[in-house]
């Protein structure tokens, strides 16, 4: 038997951050810093969902997105759980950094023999190195795995390994695609945590084949091991992705598109719903490819009648049909997430979007007459994008009928295929930071901030949660009105905050004061 701790997220950012108020120009670098993820009060910079709860009046604890149980953590609890149904196990959910003494004295009070610590939501090397190094000196006597698709990512960025020297030497990092059974070997003492601090199994292929296929028992979670009794349950039916979107890493690191047997997901899902769940995202990066698979998981919900869950998920607009979507909306779907990307044909072309804007915007059409709400991302700053084409996409978001739409800076990453053709576009940088042949990332910054004054229809959605918050406010009891007010009080916030720290002279075309916001809910 093994005692497993697992910890399924640690975020490093606090709820609150005090404004520097006798430093403007401090101040003025906070505000640009998080601008898109907190909002500016009291001579705060809050966190979106601590706000809430404080202006409400049940504190800044009341409301965090990391109360959903995470997929990783389960994930993680039900390999354990099979390598040996005696294995011991502490799962906690989420971590964050200015509570983390009572979380660690409850690993400590468990006394674990390993901890395992999941990646899916540490972004940049520097936080990964920190985390380690957080949990490295508050548990030096125990053996810590890190994993995950970041820790993956790393190791492939960095082949010589340089940055492990930063990484303290009881912790442990598997290099691996999706570490199953890596992890799985550990467990069963088929591996040693002796030799090396990149782990990697002798007897699996080489983490970058895409030819790797895993069988259904090895990621579908077998919830009758876990005592799971929470009302919203995350699961996938797929790995990897069927399309190869320029901008997006996951055509290198992702892997083949693997498409687990319906019949096996309708059995998860029949669990979930002896157990009490309600609610039930689908984070597949693509769930209606392919097309037919897709509505035969839609046929065997409602034939089972397993469509009393809410159901969210990604899908493609090109798949959608009336037909299709009929059905959805019986199966139970409340969202979908639509990867719109750009307004504009070419820049859909230089993204290789496979899809064009009339194909766009008759799946947005179909989303609406069934009723099912739609979250459109939008890219802006792509190699190629001019002032012409944010144009159309600001038009395609007014044009549409678009619920809530959430729009991104491109972001450069050298591990995705747009990498393989910065020659072609002058595209030189990295990150949030670059420069091509037609615009550059500070000048991309009047265009976000005139964007929030120009997209009427549509209501800005969180970046960084998009749809996750919505399905966040459902699982607290709230509805969907109360969503769109929440959203519209946090953006006439930010709207405030950019028309004071950029001197413009616009309204935000759906206002909604804290004060009206208050009177109405508290």
């Amino acid at each position: 038997m093994t005692r497993v701790a697992i910890v399924s997220h640690f975020d490093l950012n606090p709820n609150i951050i005090d404004l520097p108020m006798d430093n403007p120009s401090a101040r003025k670098k906070i505000s640009e810093l998080y601008r898109w993820n907190r909002v500016e009060f009291e001579d705060k910079a809050w966190d979106e969902m601590a706000f809430l709860g404080h202006i409400l009046g049940k504190g800044p604890d009341e409301f965090s997105l990391w109360e959903m149980p995470i997929f990783s953590g389960v994930h993680l609890e039900n390999i354990v759980k099979k390598a040996d149904s005696t294995n011991t196990t502490k799962r906690i959910n989420f971590i964050p950094i200015d509570k983390k003494d009572e979380s660690f004295k409850s690993i400590d009070d468990f006394n674990p023999d390993l901890i395992l610590v999941s990646t899916t939501f540490i972004l940049t090397l520097n936080q990964l190195i920190q985390v380690a190094k957080i949990f490295a000196t508050s548990f030096p006597n125990k053996k810590i795995i890190f994993g995950g698709n970041h820790v993956f990512r790393e190791l492939f960025i960095h082949p010589d390994a340089n940055f492990i020297s930063e990484i303290p030497s009881n912790v442990y990092l598997i290099n691996s695609r999706y570490g199953e059974q890596e992890l799985n070997e550990i467990l069963t003492g088929k591996i040693t945590l002796d030799n090396s601090q990149v782990i990697k199994s002798q007897s699996s292929a080489d983490p970058l084949d895409n030819n790797i296929t895993y069988k259904d028992e090895d990621w579908l979670i077998d919830f009758d091991l876990i005592n799971y009794n929470d009302n919203l349950a995350q699961i996938r039916t797929a790995v990897g992705c069927a399309f190869h979107c320029a901008f997006c890493s996951y055509p290198v690191l992702g892997g083949i598109h693997d498409t687990k047997e319906i019949d096996s997901v309708i059995e998860q899902i029949k669990v979930l719903k002896s157990r009490g769940v309600k609610h039930i995202p689908i984070f597949d990066d693509t769930l209606n490819v392919p097309p037919k698979r897709f509505e035969y998981l839609l046929d065997q919900i409602i034939e089972n009648e397993l469509n009393d869950i809410s159901y969210y998920s990604f899908v493609r607009c090109q798949f959608l049909t009336d037909e299709v979507a009929q059905k959805m909306k019986r199966a139970g779907w409340k969202a979908v997430i639509l990867g719109i990307e750009s307004g504009n044909d070419n820049m859909l072309r230089n993204m290789e979007k496979t899809v064009t804007t009339k194909k766009n915007e008759r799946g947005v059409d179909i989303c609406k007459k069934n009723g099912i709400l739609t979250f459109c991302t939008i890219i802006m700053g792509y190699p190629g994008e001019t002032p012409e084409s944010i144009k159309d996409s600001v038009n395609f978001l007014n044009n549409n009928p678009v619920d809530f739409c959430v729009v991104q800076p491109f972001y450069y990453l050298h591990n995705s295929p747009i990498h393989q053709k910065r020659e072609k576009y002058k595209l030189t940088g990295r990150g949030l930071i670059w420069s091509h042949e037609t615009m550059n990332s500070s000048e991309l910054q009047q265009y976000i901030n005139q964007s929030l004054f120009d997209i009427t229809t549509p209501i800005y959605s969180s970046e960084s949660a998009c749809m996750w918050e919505l399905i966040y406010i459902l699982y607290k009891g709230y509805d969907v009105e109360f969503y769109r007010d929440y959203r519209k009080m946090i953006c006439s916030l930010k709207a405030k905050g950019i028309k004071e720290n950029h001197d413009l002279d616009f309204d935000y075309s759906h206002d909604l004061s804290v004060d009206d916001f208050v009177k109405k809910y508290r």
